[in-house]
């Protein structure tokens, strides 16, 4: 790097392609479980472990995770936001999980509940099953249970990609990218009362520590009003690596800098294309650059 340096001139190399999520305004929840629970949203949501906060050492994309196998994570009721309130309106559930096969129940694993009791307009999205390939998505919403096919099961002990898209009065299951299962429904989804909306585990109905996870969770995001084309992102590599933090950013495929020039660039800013890129700049991991010294020719 001191060679680099010392040069005064820097080839970015051609990376090309766009970095950010396209709908991360519409995003209410992100939470990448990597020793914290931190909603890196813009809603930036207070979350809280019920009982002492728990993560696994090994999780998805080579980071930590949250473990939920005893305790659950829990956030804001509806009376401190919206967010959670859908309506009728799209939206997108989604993170990575892994089911250790030790000592996995075979009860309901709880991924998402804002019900306040059992029959409201609230959502409860759980998964039923404990032996290979028979772990399958379910919802619960104003009292009618709704089962995925049997089509794309999941399995203990690997990680897993799963979805739940609300799109019109359609809902679908997703899991690693493929269609695990739909099912039509016209009522309103909103989280009521004062119960917080909850990840991993649900007490709606007898208000005891009931149905936990029973497994880990990295890269927990809700999108809330869009419908995520899941099959499309999987194929187009969106999940091959943690989720973006920020916003859609087209990166030029190849630029020129030097050691002066603009300011440290922010998220908001739109990177110009021509012109000279401070050092700082051009060290900000998160826009993808690479940096290369400049060769003859």
């Amino acid at each position: 790097m001191t060679d680099i340096i010392k040069s005064g001139i820097f080839n970015l190399g051609a990376l090309g392609g766009d970095i950010g999520d396209e709908h991360w305004d519409d995003v209410v929840l992100l939470l990448d479980g990597d020793s914290n629970i931190a909603d890196r949203s813009n809603s930036a949501h207070n979350l809280s472990w019920d009982g002492s906060a728990s993560y696994n050492s090994s999780g998805k994309h080579g980071r930590s995770s949250l473990n939920l196998t005893t305790n659950f994570v829990q956030g804001p009721n509806a009376t401190e936001t919206a967010d959670f309130k859908f309506g009728t309106g799209d939206f997108t559930i989604e993170a990575w999980v892994y089911w250790p096969s030790t000592g996995l129940s075979s009860m309901a694993k709880c991924l998402f509940e804002s019900r306040s009791s059992v029959n409201d307009s609230g959502l409860l999205w759980y998964f039923m099953g404990n032996t290979a390939n028979n772990i399958q998505h379910q919802v619960y919403h104003n009292g009618t249970s709704e089962a995925a096919s049997s089509s794309n099961p999941l399995s203990p002990d690997t990680w897993h990609h799963v979805a739940l898209v609300r799109s019109g009065d359609t809902f679908t299951y997703y899991t690693d990218g493929a269609v695990a299962g739909s099912f039509t429904n016209t009522n309103a989804i909103n989280q009521t009362g004062t119960d917080p909306v909850r990840i991993g585990e649900h007490e709606a109905v007898i208000n005891v520590d009931v149905r936990p996870f029973d497994g880990y969770v990295n890269d927990y995001r809700i999108t809330k009003g869009i419908a995520r084309d899941i099959a499309a992102d999987w194929t187009a590599g969106v999940y091959s690596g943690a989720l973006p933090q920020g916003p859609l950013l087209t990166r030029p495929t190849r630029r020129w800098g030097g050691i002066t020039g603009r300011s440290l660039v922010t998220a908001s800013d739109t990177l110009p294309t021509t012109g000279v890129l401070s050092l700082a700049e051009m060290l900000q991991a998160s826009y993808g650059y690479e940096l290369l010294p400049i060769t003859n020719g």
